[in-house]
């Protein structure tokens, strides 16, 4: 992943002052990780150019965030490498799903791992979550609704997709400084992995995310909500819930404890009528990440 774009400038000790880390780092950083390649003057001495001073700067982000160096350096690796493989990468993540539905209809375990496996060697962890996880989870919600998949199958493939989105791949790294956010689903909901995939974008973003499951109380969720404090709660529901009681109790939350602010995710908030309501659109999160991206910066916007 050398990064040697644009005239070396900064000798290893401005370079060091400039980023806050020491000589030593920045020559470990170089032969270990190979995240930049700075040029030599005369004398043999490192001169770092503006791009890789940015790009260093991206890696004490990501170390901010909880990342170790190594893993900032494959996620930076991923993201230079993007725009390269975006090119086929449609094509392949449709032909994935597909694999990985036929997988779960003969309850394939291995070829459901290598699947996966496979696009985590291909794709970021973003686009591997956006792109090929939420679309099979809204296929296996379609296939089921439909009678074209088995309750087995069914279970089998969310319980399999689980074990992946509870990885530490997926949910390395928080940042003390970033918000924190609270999520649950209500009892007896059937697929929580779209709320799981929502808290896995959050911690990929430095989120202190939590997840309280599907058994919690008002009583006990008060009790988390006062301790943890976060600055986001997000209530999930499927389909066929009593929509009403459940907005009742949002809005009981969001009085006493007004600094919250209050997301509704899962399909039974989009497919409810009452989703048209502006009271209630203004909290509908959506269901990607590019709809989480848009609702949280219109939250901070909203309260700077």
């Amino acid at each position: 992943m050398f990064v040697k774009h644009g005239k070396g400038k900064y000798n290893i000790k401005a370079a060091s002052a400039i980023l806050g880390i020491k000589p030593g780092t920045l020559r470990a950083w170089e032969n270990r990780y190979k995240i930049v390649s700075p040029d030599r003057n005369e004398s043999g001495h490192r001169l770092y150019s503006e791009d890789q001073i940015s790009q260093l700067n991206k890696v004490l982000e990501k170390l901010e965030q909880g990342f170790t160096i190594s893993q900032a350096a494959v996620m930076l690796e991923e993201r230079d490498n993007r725009p390269r493989a975006m090119k086929t990468s449609q094509t392949q993540i449709d032909q994935y799903i597909q694999n990985l539905i036929e997988a779960f209809h003969h309850f394939d375990e291995e070829s459901s791992h290598f699947v996966l496996d496979n696009c985590f060697k291909l794709f970021t962890i973003e686009t591997v979550l956006a792109d090929l996880i939420l679309p099979v989870i809204k296929e296996l919600d379609a296939l089921r609704e439909t009678g074209q998949i088995a309750e087995s199958s069914y279970y089998f493939g969310l319980a399999l997709l689980r074990t992946r989105i509870d990885s530490p791949l997926f949910c390395t790294g928080n940042n003390k400084r970033q918000p924190k956010a609270l999520a649950i689903c209500v009892p007896g909901q059937s697929n929580e992995l779209e709320l799981l995939c929502l808290l896995c974008y959050l911690k990929l973003k430095g989120f202190q995310a939590i997840f309280l499951g599907c058994s919690v109380d008002e009583k006990d969720l008060s009790f988390a909500i006062k301790k943890f404090k976060p600055h986001y709660l997000f209530l999930s529901m499927s389909p066929g819930e009593n929509i009403d009681t459940f907005l009742s109790s949002a809005a009981q939350f969001g009085k006493s404890f007004p600094w919250l602010k209050i997301g509704l995710a899962g399909s039974g908030f989009l497919l409810s009528n009452m989703s048209q309501s502006e009271k209630v659109k203004d909290k509908l999160i959506g269901a990607s990440p590019e709809e989480w991206e848009r609702w949280l910066v219109n939250k901070n916007a909203l309260n700077e």
